[in-house]
């Protein structure tokens, strides 16, 4: 599983960047207000090697090192991400996908300690865990995400009577 995870990033981080030079609209949307597109796209060459690259790698390659250095990777863009955000008080569509970035290979680095056998046998605790987990997760996925894209896309919606909103 974890070398599939490690290829579908990599593929996924080499396909974003090839949509940043390709398209300026999409460009715009992952931009911070007020920092320039050289300090942007100065974490291209990071990106593709510290975190594509050797992700790439790591898939056919079992090395706890690489996915140290690859989290290392996504730890300083998040911060950078976070940063600028606070700075700028834009760019809230980079941090989001830095953020889950990070979260993902931290979850890569340690799913055999975060996935265990429940110690409980009550049925309705591990039942009321599992649908809080399930709520979480699509609030997040159905809302704030959709939220996000809109907003950095500044894409308007609208309603099935003719108003904007």
């Amino acid at each position: 599983m974890k070398g599939t995870a490690y290829l579908i990033q990599a593929t996924l981080i080499s396909l974003w960047w090839i949509g940043l030079l390709l398209n300026q609209q999409f460009y715009n949307a992952f931009q911070f207000p007020g920092i320039g597109a050289d300090a942007f796209n100065s974490f291209m060459l990071p990106d593709l090697i510290i975190i594509a690259f050797l992700s790439t790698i790591r898939a056919y390659q079992k090395r706890k090192q690489l996915d140290y250095i690859i989290i290392g990777g996504f730890g300083f863009a998040t911060l950078y991400c976070i940063n600028a955000s606070i700075i700028t008080g834009g760019g809230l569509l980079s941090t989001t996908v830095m953020t889950l970035g990070l979260s993902y290979n931290l979850f890569l680095i340690s799913e055999k300690q975060i996935f265990k056998k429940s110690t409980t046998n009550n049925f309705i605790i591990n039942s009321l865990k599992t649908i809080f987990q399930i709520i979480c997760i699509w609030l997040i996925t159905l809302f704030v995400f959709p939220a996000l894209i809109i907003n950095s896309f500044e894409i308007t919606i609208v309603k099935s009577f003719g108003n904007t909103i």
